[in-house]
């Protein structure tokens, strides 16, 4: 029996109270994964409860009937032929129950915080009144929904993304499975100060889905032709896209994505070469000098940091990277005076460039 919703009531403004650190969490996920896109706090909500509502502990009657099968599974071979049936399923009953017991301590220990309005769509109106949850919170709907929230906020980033995402991770999942292509589009903004933006069109040969070195987003390798507006493709070349930056996925059933133990050693190779994020440029070998400070942020600061480099000796703080030139900018440019790009001479006039835009703007 579902929670009771009158007939009448296809959608519904329900009081959600979460705990500070889950509201910390989701505010800041609708705002990274909005893409720049207007806040809208019910429809992530509303999204993440449909993607992750069925796999959720919080969901106790599917995770009961998920622990049952394991066990009647188990049960099942051959060691435990020879017991009785129903000291199996007493067994099977008992340790079924212990289980839902722990789920609901669980679920019991999550704190109260700060409670908000939230429009439950139609959707998850219809998922609300089908659920066999009624019985294990008293049948409220609040205490069910702010568990299945709960949950989510405590998860790694890399999990939050692939739940909100679930529709493309699937999609790319299904492609690898099928041996398939997807075409993908990119939404690209025209400049760092534009809020426009452009599509970019890409058939995708994918390899895997991935994360990075700190597991905080996924990223869709594999073989990737743009599309130009005319419809020529270009070459094709090993790539990453982040999930979150794909506006609209499409598995082709008509074109094949075979990749062959060369396709995938060449990817793994440039993997093993580049950070995972900056696949698809050339490698470049970047020197870098450093303040005694840069150095110490240096040794400090290993997200996006280049594996490659070695120290030149007989010069002071002089490293030189093998990386390219996007890791650069996105690792070094932050370290400010703190080092100085020595070459090659185009990736110094592009950090040069770029410090003298930024002195501009405060100049004014």
């Amino acid at each position: 029996m579902g929670f009771y919703i009158s007939d009448y009531e296809t959608e519904l403004r329900q009081h959600i109270n979460l705990s500070e650190s889950a509201w910390l969490v989701i505010d800041e996920d609708v705002k990274s994964f909005g893409n720049g896109g207007k806040y809208n706090l019910a429809g992530f909500l509303n999204r993440v409860f449909t993607n992750f509502y069925q796999d959720a502990e919080a969901t106790v009657s599917q995770r009961r009937m998920s622990k049952e099968e394991e066990l009647v599974k188990l049960f099942s071979s051959d060691e435990f032929k020879a017991m009785d049936n129903s000291v199996t399923k007493t067994y099977i009953t008992k340790i079924v129950d212990v289980y839902t017991q722990e789920l609901l301590e669980k679920i019991g220990k999550y704190e109260k915080g700060r409670g908000q309005k939230v429009r439950i769509n139609k959707e998850n109106v219809e998922i609300l009144r089908e659920s066999s949850e009624a019985e294990f919170y008293n049948n409220s709907i609040g205490a069910y929904v702010k568990a299945v929230f709960e949950e989510y906020a405590s998860k790694p980033m890399f999990e939050r993304e692939q739940i909100y995402f679930k529709e493309t991770v699937d999609g790319i999942l299904s492609a690898i499975a099928l041996k398939k292509k997807v075409k993908i589009s990119i939404l690209k903004k025209i400049d760092s100060e534009s809020r426009e933006s452009y599509t970019r069109k890409f058939y995708l040969t994918p390899y895997k889905i991935m994360q990075d070195k700190t597991r905080m987003y996924n990223y869709a390798v594999g073989y990737s032709e743009e599309i130009k507006e005319d419809g020529a493709l270009l070459p094709r070349t090993v790539v990453c896209y982040r999930i979150s930056r794909i506006d609209h996925l499409l598995v082709l059933s008509s074109k094949g994505g075979y990749l062959s133990k060369a396709d995938r050693d060449e990817i793994d190779e440039k993997i093993e070469r580049k950070e995972l994020q900056f696949l698809a440029g050339d490698v470049i070998e970047l020197k870098v000098r450093f303040t005694d400070k840069g150095l110490e942020n240096f040794n400090r600061q290993l997200y996006l940091r280049p594996h490659e480099y070695q120290v030149v000796e007989g010069e002071d703080n002089v490293y030189v990277f093998n990386c390219t030139e996007m890791q650069a900018i996105n690792y070094f440019f932050k370290f400010g005076r703190d080092v100085e790009i020595l070459s090659p001479e185009e990736t110094r006039e592009r950090f040069a460039k770029r410090y003298r835009d930024a002195y501009d703007r405060y100049a004014k």
